[in-house]
């Protein structure tokens, strides 16, 4: 019996191990390291080229409506010809402004994105007579039909339960109800129909 388990054993352990060389072979796990690292390098040489091409000044076509490049401007101007004071100056005061004007569009575009949501919620509240309870809002409606029909069954049964009392002889005062309910039956038949 024991001998029967290890040989299954074995023969599952072998083959796990075949499963696992061909599934996941060494040369296999080496490209994924490659290009993992290949991407990575790139990103990083990316990064550093954007800050060597501010360093060297911003490009007129440098879209600075953009957050990623606003954060990747340098704080201080790092060229020959601004190394004057009131350049220098001038520049953090524009760098700060842009932040400040893209944190307010940031902070505009989330309210803008609220208001919309709460507009397309609005939407089937637009046309109430044709979208909101139209029954409620035209006097010929489904609703008013309906309590037309009911005060004519109230009416009717109404009248067969006055007619009921009288029949079987049953006084006016006794009732078998609970109190209050002739007076509400009463209310409900003196309702115009």
């Amino acid at each position: 019996m024991e001998d029967e388990k290890e040989t299954n054993s074995s023969t599952v352990n072998a083959a796990a191990k075949q499963h696992n060389r061909v599934v996941y072979s060494s040369q296999a796990i080496h490209h994924v390291a490659q290009q993992i690292a290949s991407l990575y390098w790139s990103l990083v040489s990316q990064d550093a080229r954007s800050r060597d091409a501010f360093a060297r000044g911003i490009e007129k076509t440098t879209d600075l409506s953009r957050q990623m490049i606003i954060t990747k401007l340098p704080v201080d101007l790092e060229s020959p010809e601004a190394s004057e004071e009131e350049h220098l100056h001038s520049y953090r005061q524009l760098r700060e402004r842009l932040a400040s004007l893209d944190s307010q569009r940031q902070q505009r575009q989330r309210r803008l994105d609220q208001l919309q949501h709460l507009q397309r919620l609005i939407e089937p509240f637009e046309d109430p007579q044709k979208d909101v309870q139209p029954n409620l809002i035209t006097k010929d409606g489904e609703l008013v039909q309906e309590l037309d029909k009911m005060r004519m069954l109230v009416a009717r049964v109404g009248g067969r339960i006055a007619q009921q009392k009288r029949s079987s002889g049953v006084p006016e005062n006794r009732s078998y109800s609970l109190p209050g309910s002739d007076r509400r039956l009463e209310e409900l038949l003196d309702m115009p129909l």
